[in-house]
């Protein structure tokens, strides 16, 4: 059970809460769980038509703790598009390089999984000095290996 409550309309609090809970997450190689996952819709844009999304919460931890980083998928025949699902199905481990890919949108299928992502920070485009962590690329799922007698 969570630690919060519902607050009523009229209850009253004192100011001893932290100003930001958004942790920017220094640039590197990072482990991420699937937090949730939303169908939504891209309007679309200069370099993408309308199309659906698939909008991820990724979850990292990181050195001050854990970051919530939203990831897009554009469900577009783009070859940057297509790259981008194909990327992080293969690091979740649903599909291996080569492979054709049929991805599985299930959330129940989504949540919980892990992989591996590049993390890069990028600043707001209209506020350059608001800083966001964002996923630059996935990595493959690294198959562990038994070997009989090793722990």
């Amino acid at each position: 059970m969570s630690e919060y409550r519902e607050m009523g309309w009229d209850e009253g609090f004192s100011k001893d809460f932290s100003e930001s809970d958004f942790i920017v997450l220094p640039e590197g190689d990072y482990d991420f769980t699937v937090e949730s996952f939303e169908r939504g819709r891209y309007e679309g844009g200069d370099w993408i038509p309308p199309c659906n999304k698939a909008v991820l919460k990724l979850r990292v931890d990181g050195p001050d703790g854990p970051a919530i980083i939203t990831h897009n998928l554009y469900l577009c025949t783009k070859d940057s598009c297509r790259r981008g699902i194909y990327r992080f199905f293969e690091a979740i481990g649903q599909v291996k390089d080569g492979e054709d890919l049929r991805p599985n949108w299930s959330s129940g299928f989504l949540v919980g999984q892990t992989g591996r992502a590049h993390i890069i920070q990028r600043p707001d485009k209209n506020d350059p000095s608001k800083i966001f962590n964002n996923v630059k690329n996935f990595y493959p799922k690294q198959v562990k290996k038994f070997t009989p007698g090793s722990f």
